[in-house]
């Protein structure tokens, strides 16, 4: 497995890829499946894959895929989908916040392995049997709201299927959190720190509930953002890690940085995001991801997820055979104004650093001026937004004017967003 392939001298070239080949890493049957895909069959064939002996020299040299070039086909069902529309049980939207989605149809037994990936990230980061386990991701045709919720039902926890704001206001989930003894919160952490702020402005701190654990996904968690997450509920954090095209694949323990991903479900590799070649391990570069159980309908090779990572081995936890993925940011995030470049991730942990601050989107018009939409703690709106103006000035040397808005703007403005969208490009739409 890549576990103790890991452990190797980073100095050899090839430390991630056991000599024995793709097959001896549970990819036989990926690779089997790909062939019934036309698109993926000639990659394959390009390649020189031999399925009867498959080599890493030959897996290596499968181009990658990327979601643009699945977007662009004029037939995705009849290029990439093997599994005859009798056994489709459910469809899963893609995640990404840009372009146009993809769906994607799912078996029996794609979703079995899926539940069994979302389980075992749960445990991971903490989720028990005695839990009550609020859901406030959207329940819908992406898949993550309902997979956490039934795969906290199959640990044993007690399930409130809560869903999004627009599914049941935020004021009855900040109810309902301390009516119900909610001890496991499980949401985008915009909306985490949304339903803080909402407690707080009512008298009602959620740090002096019962909630000792807050699981979040699908958007990237920062320190800064984790630090407030944690103080407003007064609740640690663990992030949990995965994509549609794939299924949960990585959950933060708590004791190491990053996540630990398990090998059974998908097979990673980082790659140098000119070349596409791998990188030494350690290093930082692209992932590439094979899912190895959840290819029954869409048979993924080599997908190129848009994520900037490292991969690392080595912790202290129950979950130390697994290798651990540590994030640097998304290879697409920044907004790019009058030739300056201002990163997403970047702009985040900054302005999440102002501690008045509470929620924020960024805009960038289509005459091209930044605006920052901001929610500030009572009586520090007028403080926050010189601040804010002030951080882009001297981070990014761009002038940000600043729009001060109620609580709870920002996240009804992003309510129905897969990912919320907190940094806009308004230009892209003229």
């Amino acid at each position: 497995m890549l576990w103790p392939v890991l452990q190797a001298q980073a100095s050899e070239p090839d430390a991630r890829y056991p000599g024995a080949g793709p097959a001896a890493v549970g990819l036989g049957d990926t690779l089997v499946r790909a062939t019934r895909s036309p698109f993926f069959a000639e990659r394959l064939r390009v390649a020189g894959v031999d399925l009867a002996e498959p080599t890493w020299d030959r897996w290596r040299a499968i181009r990658p895929t990327s979601k643009e070039e699945l977007r662009a086909l004029a037939d995705f069902d009849g290029e990439v989908v093997i599994a005859p529309r009798a056994e489709v049980v459910e469809f899963w939207r893609s995640g990404g916040v840009t372009g146009r989605p993809l769906y994607y149809p799912r078996t029996a037994a794609d979703l079995a392995h899926a539940k069994s990936s979302f389980r075992l990230g749960l445990e991971i980061a903490g989720v028990t049997a005695s839990d009550t386990l609020m859901v406030s991701f959207p329940f819908g045709i992406h898949p993550v709201g309902q997979m956490v919720a039934r795969a906290a039902e199959a640990i044993g926890a007690a399930v409130v299927w809560a869903g999004a704001g627009s599914q049941l206001p935020s004021a009855a989930q900040v109810e309902l959190i301390g009516e119900l003894g909610v001890t496991v919160w499980c949401g985008m952490p915009s909306f985490g720190l949304h339903l803080a702020n909402a407690a707080e402005a009512a008298g009602a701190p959620l740090a002096d509930r019962d909630v000792r654990l807050l699981v979040t996904s699908a958007e990237v968690v920062s320190a800064p953002k984790r630090s407030l997450l944690q103080r407003l509920w007064g609740a640690e954090v663990r992030d949990i890690f995965g994509m549609t095209e794939c299924t949960l694949m990585g959950a933060e323990c708590g004791r190491a940085e990053g996540l630990h991903v398990w090998t059974e479900s998908s097979f990673c590799e980082v790659l140098d995001p000119d070349t596409l070649e791998p990188v030494p391990v350690g290093e930082t570069g692209t992932l590439c991801v094979t899912p190895k159980r959840t290819t029954h309908a869409t048979p993924f090779v080599r997908w190129l997820s848009g994520d900037l990572v490292r991969l690392e081995a080595g912790c202290d936890c129950a979950y130390s055979r697994y290798p651990r993925i540590v994030h640097s940011g998304r290879t697409a995030g920044f907004l790019k104004l009058r030739g300056v470049n201002i990163g997403h991730r970047e702009a985040e942990e900054a302005l999440y650093s102002i501690e008045t601050l509470r929620d924020f989107r960024v805009l960038v018009t289509p005459d091209d001026r930044l605006i920052v939409e901001l929610e500030a703690v009572s009586g520090g709106e007028d403080a926050t937004a010189e601040r804010v103006r002030r951080l882009f000035a001297d981070t990014f040397g761009v002038r940000a004017d600043t729009r001060v808005v109620g609580r709870g703007t920002v996240v009804e403005a992003t309510a129905g967003q897969v990912k919320a969208q907190r940094f806009v490009d308004e230009r892209a739409s003229v």
